[in-house]
């Protein structure tokens, strides 16, 4: 069985805990890697055309255009964070079928992260739950979804790692983001499209106009 890690800097780790992992369910943002593969950069999506604990509406203009800023910079869009009531640690089944729609139309992704927030207001903690999505060899609308290990990269991982396992230890508990992982599989709906049929057109190298509820 293939096994799949996710990246990510401890800097970005810190900026998903404080946009999405300090408040209730749900918000979400994009993230970007280096050319390393290393998840350097985390958009917080501030301007959400409409939030709640079972709606997200992303502002889909102002993500295109961080799409593009971002390829300027030598950064690629790899993915979304959002986060799930607590409980709710799986994908839905809509949050897969949108993860093919976008990698049928970023056809130089050979996969897309999606990984789950368990945040300290709904969870009592704050806890990064790594998933991928594989588009098929054939059909990259069709994709299956792996449950991934998450991995601190890059400057002050170490010393963010022990911080971490110290604070764990200390209540007693897991170790938090760094440790966190699931298992793949279908989930309670949760940030997922509207019913409206989306615009293939606008998915050409952009993302579509969703809206997401349970």
């Amino acid at each position: 069985m293939a096994h799949y890690s996710m990246h990510m800097t401890p800097q970005v780790a810190e900026a998903i805990k404080s946009f999405i992992g300090m408040h209730p369910a749900e918000r979400g943002g994009m993230l970007g890697h280096d050319a390393s593969g290393v998840i350097t950069h985390f958009f917080a999506d501030t301007n959400a055309a409409r939030t709640s604990s079972v709606i997200y509406d992303p502002n889909i203009q102002q993500m295109n255009a961080q799409i593009q800023k971002w390829k300027s910079q030598g950064i690629t869009f790899c993915g979304f964070v959002h986060s799930h009531p607590s409980g709710i640690t799986q994908l839905s089944q809509p949050d897969i079928k949108y993860a093919g729609d976008i990698l049928d139309a970023f056809t130089g992704l050979d996969k897309l992260h999606l990984p789950i927030v368990m945040t300290v207001p709904d969870a009592g903690e704050f806890r990064i739950i790594p998933y991928v999505a594989i588009p098929d060899m054939h059909n990259r609308k069709q994709v299956s979804i792996f449950a991934a290990d998450l991995v601190m990269a890059g400057e002050g991982a170490k010393k963010a790692v022990a911080k971490t396992m110290e604070n764990a230890v200390k209540r007693g508990g897991t170790a938090g983001w760094w440790v966190a992982g699931g298992i793949a599989g279908v989930g309670v709906m949760a940030w997922v499209l509207s019913r409206n049929k989306p615009n293939t057109q606008a998915l050409h190298e952009t993302l579509s106009d969703a809206s997401r509820e349970r």
